[in-house]
């Protein structure tokens, strides 16, 4: 099993996963240690965490993941499976570095338009040959309705 944690911009999103299948979503406003250890209490088989953070958060989260499950944390350094061409990659937002991995997983071989609707909307494009060039940021929901 994995664990898949998403830490955006007003909500966490965990994910727990068997093989491709999702078996239980989590949605909370703050990623502590206390809940991890509740869902690895209910899903002692996970093997393996995930995290991708727009955020800061607590490092006992980090330390918490680290001594349990091989943990991969979504930085600038971490390998993708698309050439990213964004001209400043290093601003580049972890959740979209994640939407353009999951993109060109998914679809291989295919022009991909992935868009993502939280706080605010993100629009992220992956070409056929694995190059990510960018997306676009608009105000979420939420802003365009205040």
């Amino acid at each position: 099993m994995k664990l898949i944690i998403d830490i955006g911009n007003t909500r966490t999103k965990l994910a727990v996963f068997s093989g491709d299948k999702t078996v239980e979503i989590f949605v909370t406003e703050e990623l502590t240690v206390k809940l991890l250890a509740k869902v690895v209490e209910k899903y002692p088989a996970i093997g393996s965490a995930i995290l991708s953070s727009v955020k800061d958060y607590s490092p006992e989260v980090d330390t918490f993941l680290r001594e349990r499950f091989y943990f991969l944390k979504l930085d600038n350094q971490t390998p993708l499976p698309v050439k990213i061409l964004y001209k400043s990659p290093q601003t580049l937002g972890k959740d979209r570095m994640a939407i353009a991995a999951a993109s060109r997983a998914l679809f291989p071989g295919k022009n991909v338009l992935a868009i993502d609707a939280g706080t605010t909307i993100t629009y992220d494009f992956v070409n056929e040959k694995g190059e990510y060039p960018g997306g676009g940021i608009s105000p979420g929901i939420q802003m365009r309705l205040k």
